[in-house]
């Protein structure tokens, strides 16, 4: 509190001998911080001076340390009536307002202290932070700044303001503030930690990472920087040094919702969901509003599956917790709608689809739920209007949005919508919402007539969309990262479109059309939607043929021999279900010297649970996985390029077909086996042989897969004319003109005509 001070200061004189010794007595006791026994002594020389001003106001901070907080307002209620003109009595009764959430009293009672000291910094701090607190930025910034003009020296207010521009993404902003600080106290350990944080927001890791460090150097004992440390590792997939931080932090305070929390993040990020789910519930005991860690203990799901069995329960037990969450949110929405929103803040049903299962009836309801938490956060804003009629000369305005407008698969399959758009016809507009930019993101700007780039700052992005008045907004992709998925639940355009960056139904209300490929679909795709599904020709997308390495790396350099028959398959770990692993050893049975090249995950627990499946696979055939099963790390791109240029064949997973990965390895001209199934995403592959005209390697079931899979490693003439039916055909893939005029037809039929 502010005055504790004032309790050994107690005025005397108007008090006998026998009381100033009892007072005495409470003073020792208090600074002692015996507080029970230090209320009672107050209490009982308060009965012979009832009206004492500064006894009343040490009693209710008493009361306030006990958790007592009605009776603490009652007794600085009264101090305040004995003598108003304690300034101290009105900034601790606006603390404990503030403590519990009471704004408006707060802010009330720091006024009235305010004007018994007009020009107070202290006070205009205390005022900015409760607009802090409430999430009121700009308001904070202005009593901070007053703050600042009174007592330029004033560190913390700097510091303040500069969390204010970074809650407003004002980067530099808050940067020169942090700067003012450590200009003013080089070693200000909240400054250097802020520091940190606006290179976290950057995306700048390794800087980040420095000044968290350089922030424990002078204050050794500060949990939120051990806390902020470990998401930084945790954000490199450095998933030891991560919890190496957390655990610091835990020592600190062990009843730290937050590090218990983030503590199970980091074992849920490297796989370990069983192990991560005590950390989630013991987050949730400590403090049990905690939005976020009640998502993650409802319906979390695995990174990858031990087994086929494993799949069953897990989709259970996920639509169990969705149902508790759903139900929550409907008997409590009006309780505290922002706490819902901040669970779902950072969350997106990512690994649901890679059950291979009809997703439909999950996604729908958690649309529903997402739509409805929206709705009820923003109930008068982002509303878009009508489409209008366009007039002769006026054009469509097209907005595209994504987090991956980088050199990301996301990027890299929908440049093409942009760069060949009819400027005579159509504005296009692009929202990339990640900080991190790079060749492509250039591209996508030169593309654009107006290129926004504003990163994880939901509000100010969807004001933007509004108002430059988007006709159609087209999400290239729902479901990969949080921010976006929460803009697609709201109305921000007339028409909202999703496109397959990441190939599923999005389940969301506001969400009209997807954006598909004729090839790519099946017959009853619609049965897979909540969308209306727009089939365009071809795979939809107009790509340019990569370029290949001119010197690329040799064999050797992954590991492989000149005589091994190398079959590639690059797709995510998580992307492979149990239930097809024997593929893979069956292959071998008839191609001994068959080599099986997978990429690791960037989690080692990850990559050794799909190994001991390969390795249970291989064993029921009697062989050893490890003589046949290779395992890359992490490949820069020109040797992703160079490991299929040295490869013989790709290999599909059926359950997730290679989307970019087959464009990429069919450009290096070696065959691919794929099994178109069910969904959209187990053909992407099957759409690219299929307008490439080669069905060989196409298979109708996965007996016919594993035939194919070793007659390409066994027939030479095969896997020849496969390769030479490649190489004829793979222009076929590229420079889609085709899908860029239906796709522009789609716009202008979505059109009133006047």
């Amino acid at each position: 509190m502010h005055s504790q001070a004032n309790v050994s200061g107690i005025q005397k004189d108007d008090i006998n001998t026998v009381l100033a010794v009892e007072l005495q007595k409470a003073n020792q006791l208090f600074e002692s911080g015996k507080l029970t026994a230090a209320k009672k002594t107050y209490c009982q020389v308060l009965k012979s001076v009832p009206d004492h001003s500064q006894i009343l106001h040490i009693i209710g901070l008493i009361e306030n340390e006990l958790g007592n907080y009605t009776l603490a307002e009652m007794y600085l209620r009264k101090a305040i009536s004995a003598d108003p003109t304690q300034q101290g009595f009105y900034i601790n009764l606006g603390q404990i307002y503030k403590a519990r959430n009471r704004s408006d009293d707060a802010l009330n009672s720091y006024k009235k202290a305010l004007m018994l000291t007009p020009e107070c910094p202290e006070i205009f701090c205390l005022i900015g932070d409760v607009y802090k607190k409430d999430g009121l930025y700009e308001r904070a910034a202005k009593w901070y700044k007053k703050a600042i003009e009174q007592q330029p020296d004033l560190c913390s207010a700097h510091n303040n303001l500069g969390n204010c521009y970074q809650a407003l993404n004002k980067l530099d902003e808050a940067m020169k503030c942090y700067e003012q600080v450590l200009k003013l106290n080089p070693n200000d350990a909240k400054a250097i930690h802020n520091t940190g944080n606006v290179y976290s927001k950057l995306g700048w890791s390794d800087k980040a990472i420095g000044c968290y460090k350089r922030a424990l150097a002078e204050a050794p004992d500060r949990v939120e920087i051990y806390n902020s440390l470990g998401t930084a590792y945790k954000k490199k997939r450095d998933y030891d040094s991560a919890a190496e931080a957390y655990q610091k932090a835990l020592a600190i305070e062990p009843d730290n919702y937050l590090i218990n929390y983030n503590i199970g993040t980091n074992l849920k990020g490297q796989g370990q969901l069983a192990e991560s789910m005590k950390w989630f519930k013991k987050a949730l005991r400590q403090n049990p509003d905690y939005q976020p860690a009640v998502l993650h203990s409802l319906i979390s799901l695995p990174i990858i599956y031990s087994n086929q069995a494993e799949i069953e329960y897990y989709r259970t037990e996920y639509a169990k917790g969705l149902d508790v969450l759903i139900h929550d949110w409907e008997t409590k929405r009006r309780e505290n709608p922002k706490l819902h929103l901040e669970g779902v803040t950072s969350w997106t049903n990512f690994y649901l689809p890679y059950q291979g299962r009809n997703d439909l009836s999950l996604q729908n309801k958690f649309g529903r739920y997402l739509c409805s938490i929206m709705k009820t956060n923003y109930p008068d804003g982002f509303i878009a209007g009508r489409l209008p009629v366009i007039k002769k000369g006026q054009k469509i305005r097209v907005g595209y949005i994504s987090e991956n407008i980088f050199s990301h698969t996301v990027g890299k399959l929908f440049i093409g919508w942009l760069e060949n758009a009819d400027p005579s016809e159509f504005e296009i507009y692009c929202y990339h919402t990640q900080s991190r930019a790079d060749i492509m993101t250039e591209r996508f700007r030169k593309a654009s007539f107006k290129f926004r780039h504003i990163f994880r700052d939901r509000d100010r992005i969807a004001e933007q969309i509004v108002a430059d008045k988007i006709h159609i907004l087209v999400f290239l992709d729902i479901g990969m990262n949080a921010p976006t998925q929460l803009l697609a639940a709201l109305r921000l355009a007339p028409v909202q479109c999703v496109a397959w960056g990441h190939p599923v139904t999005t389940g969301l209300p506001t969400v009209d059309y997807f954006l598909s490929s004729d090839l790519m679909e099946p017959v009853n795709g619609q049965d897979y939607y909540s969308e209306t599904l727009m089939k365009l020709p071809d795979l939809s997308i107009c790509y340019n043929k990569p370029e290949l390495p001119s010197n690329p790396a040799k064999r050797r350099k992954f590991g492989l021999k000149d005589d091994d028959f190398v079959y590639l398959s690059t797709q995510s770990l998580f992307k492979y279900l149990p239930e097809d692993d024997t593929i893979y050893a069956q292959i071998a049975l008839s191609v001994p010297n068959s080599k099986f090249v997978f990429l690791q995950h960037e989690s080692e627990n990850v990559t050794n649970i799909f190994k001991k499946r390969l390795e249970h696979a291989f064993s029921r055939h009697q062989l050893d996985a490890e003589e046949f099963c290779i395992f890359q790390p992490r490949l820069s791109y020109h040797d992703f390029l160079s490991l299929n240029m040295v490869s013989d064949v790709l290999l599909d997973p059926p359950a997730w077909s290679g989307g970019m990965t087959s464009l990429e390895g069919l450009s290096c001209g070696i065959p691919v086996v794929t099994l178109p199934g069910n969904f959209m995403r187990s053909r992407h592959t099957y759409a690219m042989l299929k307008l490439m005209g080669i069905k060989e390697t196409v298979a109708r079931d996965k007996k016919d897969y594993i035939q194919i899979a070793a007659r390409i490693g066994t027939d030479r003439k095969f896997h020849a004319g496969c390769r030479e039916s490649i190489k004829k055909n793979a222009n076929k893939l590229y420079d889609g003109r085709a899908a860029i005029r239906a796709l522009e037809s789609f716009y202008k039929s979505l059109m009133p005509v006047g």
